[in-house]
């Protein structure tokens, strides 16, 4: 029988994402690193299981100031909106659908907005299971959460298309 998405929040322990979502941090390597950033030390990395769901189905708006490499598990596709400093929005979908321009694999670099949504009627499954890692390591210190202000302040001529994606 296959897993549904309650059988993966137990199984793996999930707890609901503040941002949206599920998630579980998997891994936080003990070796630290010296980084310009707040706080100056950093662990070398860091990886957590990220689960969408139909009743969690979007990870709001938010920047990391590292970057962050995805990698598609399992379930329906999921996809990415990305949005640079000067308003160039690009969708990736990560999936296992290579020939369909599905990526199991996305780089996210530092500095881009990010938000991640399960679409309505595409896949087969009601969730996608990821993993994503980041290095130096994730601190919270490290994230801008996308709060609707600021990003219809910043990107006024996509604000119609993103809006949803925003911290209300």
């Amino acid at each position: 029988m296959p897993l549904t998405a309650e059988d993966l929040i137990k199984k793996l322990q999930l707890e609901v994402h503040p941002q949206g979502s599920y998630f579980r941090q998997t891994f936080r390597d003990e070796d630290v690193i010296a980084t310009e950033k707040e706080g100056c030390q950093r662990n070398i990395s860091t990886c957590i299981y990220v689960l969408h769901t139909r009743d969690r189905p979007i990870t709001k708006f938010l920047r990391l100031h590292t970057n962050a490499i995805h990698f598609f598990h399992h379930g329906s596709p999921l996809s990415f909106i990305c949005i640079d400093e000067e308003g160039n929005l690009e969708k990736h979908i990560l999936g296992n659908d290579i020939a369909n321009g599905q990526q199991p694999q996305l780089l996210v670099r530092a500095g881009l907005w990010k938000a991640m949504y399960l679409e309505e009627g595409v896949g087969d499954d009601d969730y996608c299971l990821m993993s994503e890692t980041v290095a130096p390591g994730f601190d919270f210190r490290d994230m801008d959460p996308g709060k609707a202000d600021i990003i219809k302040n910043q990107f006024p001529q996509l604000w119609e298309d993103i809006k949803q994606y925003c911290i209300h």
